[in-house]
């Protein structure tokens, strides 16, 4: 292992005479021929690593001459070089840089970084105009904390900020953001659990926002007053609690569609959400509404509805509501005032076939002037 066979010799030390592997050979009298062996040569190629600067050398190796790696000659901005691993994740060997090394085969080895807030912080102060932020490894909430600072303190910039690649302590992505208006994106890493309360509150956060499967709670007032246009939910999605004030007055969210997963929904949740205009729940079952869930949202046309409650002034004042779609068998419990008396005679109510009758009897809905089946 390590050597290469170069031909035979009639010494072991190979200062007979040499012969090369397959040629005529004949003699007269008994022989010894010794193998003679040569080292492999092996080369360690240096990998950045997503680093943004700089270069190291590759390194030739003799097999079992141990020689110190060379130094690290790669630079990535807001990060500091830790060292040398055989995966790029960090998970294979990890070696100092400089080390003492001794080959085997042909490698590649990859540096590893950690972050250096003081760094990461300087770059993030000089950015100007639109500009992405992209985040990896392990972040404290102190951490976090510096981040939010100097994106909120350089009025110079919009950024997006990427997350998909970091873990946070305790799984829950802190409440840091609220109120930078420069922030205007955020990605989030599909590890956390939830989403806390008033995270993102006033902040500049716009277009789509895409909520992990693994989060199970969105917080109170995570994303009230933000620029968000939609809200997507990733498949799988775990989500069981949206917090009370959650998308409380977001003026340019367009469509919610809330997963069967969730059971409770908080109260103002979705108040006054004025570019509102399809919503869709998907619980079939009974659900905890809080109170005046999608109230004064008044631009809302289109509800899909499946559980078999409807919360206390849920709809109330959604003076553009046309068509509620309806998909329990049995007609839903009603919390009082869910619907104002004008939306009760504008609106039209699709049942599901067979229901008609069952709905226009049952206590709440009597008062709507058109239901249809499907």
């Amino acid at each position: 292992t390590g050597y290469t066979f170069t031909g035979w010799n009639t010494a072991t030390n190979g200062s007979g005479t040499p012969y090369v592997a397959g040629d005529y050979y004949s003699s007269d009298a008994n022989l010894t021929l010794y193998a003679h062996w040569q080292p492999n040569t092996y080369t360690v190629t240096f990998d950045g690593n997503n680093h943004t600067s700089g270069a190291t050398t590759s390194q030739n190796f003799t097999y079992g001459v141990p020689q110190n790696l060379n130094a690290n000659g790669f630079q990535r901005t807001g990060y500091t070089f830790t060292g040398w691993n055989t995966a790029a994740d960090g998970t294979g060997t990890s070696y100092a840089g400089g080390t003492s090394y001794t080959a085997t085969g042909d490698i590649t080895l990859y540096a590893q970084w950690e972050v250096d807030i003081a760094k990461l912080v300087d770059k993030i102060t000089k950015l100007s105009g639109l500009e992405t932020v992209v985040l990896e490894g392990e972040y404290t909430q102190a951490e976090l904390s510096s981040i939010a600072d100097a994106i909120k303190n350089n009025s110079n910039a919009q950024i997006s900020l990427d997350c998909s690649n970091i873990t946070v302590e305790n799984n829950i992505f802190p409440n840091l953001f609220g109120g930078v208006q420069n922030l205007v994106s955020i990605t989030f890493p599909d590890t956390i659990t939830e989403i806390a309360g008033y995270g993102f509150k006033g902040s500049g956060v716009t277009g789509t926002v895409v909520i992990p499967a693994s989060v199970t709670t969105i917080g109170q007032s995570a994303f009230m007053c933000s620029n968000v246009t939609d809200v997507e939910f990733a498949s799988g999605s775990q989500l069981t609690t949206i917090g009370q004030n959650a998308f409380n007055e977001c003026p340019s969210l367009s469509s919610i569609d809330i997963p069967a997963t969730v059971t409770d929904i908080g109260g103002f949740a979705f108040y006054r959400c004025p570019s509102l205009i399809s919503v869709t729940i998907r619980n079939t079952g009974t659900m905890t509404l809080g109170t005046q869930i999608f109230r004064e949202s008044q631009a809302l046309t289109t509800v899909y509805y499946y559980p078999t409650n409807i919360g206390q002034e849920m709809f109330y004042q959604c003076t553009g509501l046309q068509d509620f779609q309806v998909y329990s068998q049995t007609p839903p419990t009603i919390g009082s005032s869910a619907f104002s008396s004008s939306i009760k005679s504008a609106v039209t109510v699709t049942v599901p076939a067979g229901s008609q009758s069952a709905f226009s009897s049952a206590s709440g809905w009597s008062g709507f002037s058109n239901i249809v089946e499907r």
